[in-house]
């Protein structure tokens, strides 16, 4: 118990003093953003046209092959099981250290999420993403831990509303898969250990949808503002002078809307999340460790599913 506080506030202090700002508007403020009207994207649009078929093509092909890739060799699945203590702490460990910086810069989950000055339901909010951070890193009492992510997201919606709270709700997620996980009474939610990855990876997805929609293809104007000052778009870089900042957030928001469809329906998990973590691993590079703490819980449930896959619950299966 002593090690794993010792390593949980070592971790901790060392990513404190970065600057917390997770992949959330685009790292745009909303004072920032592109004034002038432009042209919003539209079904109509022949690149939207394109991506949409795109989309229906790679989930046919996800479905074609779901079932059909060989699994995880039985050596490494033994040892994953073996070890499963060991990848759960590391999950703790990452949900917890994102936590605490979020909570010690006055954030609700997000960093764009701070609820009024002085307001005691705030503080209280700020008070039980403390206590479950701190909970989580020194691995005690983790099903409360996850109960009181519920309860923290469910303050989050009545402060900031349920709309703007869907592209965290990987957060009901965490918290229904810690309960599950680690829950040691033979109860009726312990024994429904299949449900833990399934619910894990159905909120990811329905998360990297909203964000799609809400950051890229319904708000293309936060993605270009971000661009004017971030370069990018590295399809020009590689010589596509015609690759439009416009046309590259269509694409970023399609491909994240991919991502998200293909966890939600449970294809090819692995291979998705693989693919998935590539670019968040490339965000974290370019941006620096602020995108590393935001994107903490990412890398977690990536964990998670790079392991398990997509369980057997929520799935769609072929006949």
């Amino acid at each position: 118990m002593i090690k794993k506080l010792l390593c949980g506030i070592v971790a901790f202090l060392l990513l404190m003093p970065t600057t917390a700002s997770a992949h959330v508007k685009w790292f745009v403020d909303e004072d920032t953003v592109i004034p002038n009207p432009i042209e919003h994207f539209s079904l109509t649009n022949s690149a939207v046209i394109i991506w949409i078929v795109i989309l229906f093509c790679i989930i046919l092909v996800a479905w074609w092959l779901d079932g059909r890739l060989a699994g995880l060799p039985d050596a490494w699945v033994k040892k994953s099981t073996q070890r499963r203590k060991q990848l759960l702490w590391i999950v703790q460990l990452c949900v917890g250290v994102w936590l605490l910086n979020t909570t010690w810069h006055g954030a609700v989950i997000a960093p764009p999420l701070h609820g009024h000055s002085g307001d005691l339901f705030s503080q209280i909010l700020l008070g039980t993403q403390l206590a479950a951070g701190i909970l989580l890193i020194i691995n005690l009492l983790v099903p409360l831990s996850g109960a009181l992510l519920l309860l923290l997201f469910t303050g989050a919606c009545i402060t900031f509303g349920f709309l703007e709270m869907l592209e965290h709700v990987f957060v009901v997620g965490l918290g229904l898969f810690l309960i599950i996980q680690k829950s040691k009474r033979r109860t009726a939610i312990g024994k429904k250990l299949m449900w833990a990855t399934p619910l894990l990876r159905v909120t990811t997805g329905i998360s990297l949808i909203t964000l799609a929609l809400d950051e890229k293809l319904l708000h293309p104007e936060l993605g270009l503002t971000f661009l004017q000052t971030h370069q990018w778009n590295f399809m020009q870089i590689l010589g596509m002078a015609g690759f439009s900042n416009q046309l590259f957030i269509l694409s970023a928001g399609f491909m994240e809307l991919t991502f998200g469809l293909l966890f939600v329906l449970g294809l090819v998990t692995r291979l998705n999340t693989f693919a998935m973590s590539i670019f968040f691993i490339g965000s974290a590079i370019m941006l620096g460790p602020r995108e590393v703490i935001g994107h903490l819980p990412i890398f977690a449930i990536a964990m998670v599913l790079l392991i398990y896959g997509s369980g057997t619950r929520l799935k769609l299966k072929r006949q």
